[in-house]
């Protein structure tokens, strides 16, 4: 069996910055001193990782005693949280992406415009709700196109952005149903997915396209990778989402001539390679058989 591992796929260049920077701070921090407010990037073998070297994550500011360093997450936090951590008495260390950095200045400069400002994206992904943060709680979140029509933005000034980790088809489906429901006063599209997603969608699709299966590595709650399981199965080929090499199952490759290997945003490279080294086993175990 063939293993084909698509060209763009694992650590973005925000993530990249966010792991290694936080590696950086632990390795000249006492333990137990460097906090992460929910999870930096959303991969757990990379976070039981840094946990291992000392990185203590929590859901809340409050959970933090004695002090340190809070890490703002590749997603961004809400002002609030922000204004939070440094009333606590905490050193800060900003690791948004840059590219969330941008929305936000984004979204600042609309508000103070007095747009309605719409934002595709999960209202409970941590990116949009650090967004919503810097709207002032002024934003309309809407998952896709079907949200759209609910909206109340008749001869309004309106300004539409999206979560970086959403799909280029459904930005440009809300797209459309926004021109075409409502008359506004103005309306402002500003494409804010993340290029990096973009061409870890095209060439996953390319890839999904020349095999008999496909194999998504990244978090569960990794938007990008869930995105990514989407896009396969559109492709009408046979898709698994796993986390780890431990999850492969050997029956899913079965008959297969050719596996196609794809992974999210926050997959780092050595998860991708035992996974492939995995899957490579696996399928010289099903070749012994079939001989």
């Amino acid at each position: 069996m063939q293993v084909e591992v698509a060209k763009d796929c694992g650590f973005c260049f925000g993530v990249k910055r966010a792991v290694e920077k936080t590696e950086q701070v632990l390795a000249n921090s006492p333990k137990g001193t460097v906090h992460s407010v929910g999870h930096l990037i959303h991969n757990p073998p990379t976070i039981e990782r840094l946990e291992q070297g000392g990185l203590n994550v929590v859901d809340d500011l409050s959970e933090i005693e004695g002090g340190g360093t809070a890490l703002i997450r590749a997603h961004g936090l809400p002002p609030k949280s922000i204004q939070e951590a440094q009333d606590r008495g905490l050193e800060l260390l900003d690791l948004t992406c840059p590219l969330v950095v941008r929305e936000q200045r984004i979204i600042r400069e609309l508000l103070k415009d007095r747009y309605e400002i719409v934002i595709l994206g999960e209202p409970e992904h941590p990116e949009v709700k650090s967004l919503f943060g810097f709207s002032e709680g002024k934003a309309h979140i809407v998952r896709g196109p079907d949200d759209v029509d609910a909206l109340k933005l008749l001869g309004r000034r309106v300004a539409f952005l999206s979560q970086s980790t959403q799909g280029m088809g459904q930005f440009v489906r809300t797209v459309d149903r926004l021109e075409r429901t409502q008359k506004y006063l103005e309306l402002r599209i500003f494409n804010t997915i993340c290029f990096e997603t973009i061409k870890m969608q095209k060439s996953t699709a390319e890839l999904a396209r020349e095999v008999d299966v496909m194999v998504v590595i990244g978090g569960r709650n990794s938007a990008n990778t869930k995105e990514l399981v989407e896009l396969c199965r559109s492709h009408h080929v046979r898709s698994y989402h796993i986390e780890t090499a431990a999850e492969l199952n050997p029956s899913w490759f079965d008959g297969i001539e050719r596996c196609g290997l794809t992974a999210g945003a926050s997959t780092p490279d050595w998860a991708i390679r035992e996974v492939r080294e995995a899957i490579e086993r696996v399928g010289s175990q099903v070749e012994l058989k079939v001989k």
